[in-house]
């Protein structure tokens, strides 16, 4: 796996490694050339994993999740219009561009129960972990 340069990095090969809340699992994210990236929260909660992806002004039809070999992969675009319909900008500082996010996916998650949903600008991408992911808190005594 590729590291990016402030965690130790091979050059050029696109991976960053993620540390996943303070249990310790890393995912690596995988960007997909150099063009519009939306950023993501991801939160470990004691059940699932929730990625938080920014993207505002898109509908849930723009969006395609999908798992395939551990790969996690979020993309979005959305069809531009060139016709006589199409607005005609006076000016024009942002268009919604077509993007992919991937990340890779570790063993404490159940892939066939992923969710998604799009609500004011975020879509929210549940990973349940599976039930013998759970490792309640010990103490351990030391002797």
């Amino acid at each position: 796996m590729c590291y990016n340069h402030h965690h130790g990095m091979h050059g050029g090969c696109g991976y960053a490694s993620k540390g996943m809340g303070h249990h310790g699992g890393h995912w690596a994210q995988r960007y997909a050339g150099q063009g519009f990236r939306p950023p993501v929260n991801i939160e470990e909660l004691e059940d699932r994993y929730e990625i938080r992806l920014a993207a505002p002004g898109r509908n849930s039809a723009d969006f395609q999740v999908k798992v395939q070999a551990g790969i996690l992969t979020i993309s979005g675009g959305r069809q531009h219009n060139e016709d006589a319909s199409a607005p005609r900008w006076g000016r024009q500082e942002y268009r919604m561009e077509s993007f992919e996010r991937q990340f890779q996916l570790n063993d404490k998650i159940d892939a066939e129960g992923i969710t998604a949903s799009y609500t004011d600008g975020i879509l929210v991408v549940t990973l349940p972990k599976h039930p013998h992911a759970h490792t309640p808190l010990k103490d351990i005594f030391v002797s």
